[in-house]
């Protein structure tokens, strides 16, 4: 997967992931829901001007980030599933 490091102390603030997200998915928007409580794993709606995308975003303990796509999980997630709905 693809990486980048983002300027944060420890793992990224959701704010900080939402904007790297939407930067390297080349999006307008990027919404993300933690999915574990140490805030390494996270689900992610990424909001373009024609379509809405789900990845998964893995924070590495020194700030780096790995997109994969994660298809239908954001529509299974009750914070994301208004964003996959017709």
């Amino acid at each position: 997967g693809s990486k980048i490091a983002i300027a944060a102390p420890s793992r990224a603030g959701r704010a900080d992931l939402e904007h790297t997200v939407a930067r390297r998915a080349g999006a307008g928007r990027a919404v993300c829901v933690a999915r574990d409580a140490n805030a390494a794993d996270w689900l992610c709606a990424v909001i373009g001007p024609s379509s809405t995308r789900c990845l998964r975003a893995h924070v590495k303990p020194w700030g780096s980030v790995e997109l994969h796509q994660a298809y239908l999980r954001c529509a299974e997630n009750h914070v994301l599933a208004r964003y996959f709905t017709a």
